[in-house]
């Protein structure tokens, strides 16, 4: 409540700096689709922004950046994310769910698989191409 003070004039929007907390959100319907499918049944703070819904999770990779994977976005170091009460230029309110949950929680185990799984697969995909192109 304290914070909403700040915004009552809706001149201002706040954002958090990702990193040690991680930003995940579908891309497109499809996506949003899966990452559901993925999330289960997870109580976490998720929130409305104009494009999709919003999932903090505690970061368990800490050299992710941003990596898409089927249309899902993982966002970490280096990025921001614009929070409640925040207003898109569009005019859309950034809101929190009613379903949200605190603190952030750790990623559910089907979600940080899936993670794991296709960043190892990537890995695996660009060393194989650089052994074959350079050794």
């Amino acid at each position: 409540q304290r914070w909403r003070n700040y915004f009552h004039d809706e001149k201002y929007n706040m954002g958090i700096i990702l990193g040690d907390i991680i930003d995940v959100e579908a891309d497109t319907k499809e996506a949003g689709i899966l990452l559901e499918k993925l999330l289960g049944y997870s109580i976490h703070p998720k929130y409305s922004s104009s494009k999709s819904t919003h999932n903090l999770f505690i970061n368990p990779d800490k050299s992710l950046t941003r990596k898409i994977i089927k249309g899902i976005e993982f966002r970490g170091n280096l990025h921001q994310s614009v929070v409640p009460p925040s207003l898109h230029e569009d005019g859309t309110k950034y809101a929190f769910l009613k379903s949200s949950n605190w603190p952030i929680p750790e990623m559910p185990v089907d979600l940080r698989n899936f993670y794991f799984s296709n960043i190892n697969n990537n890995l695996f995909f660009f060393v194989t191409m650089f052994f074959k192109l350079f050794c």
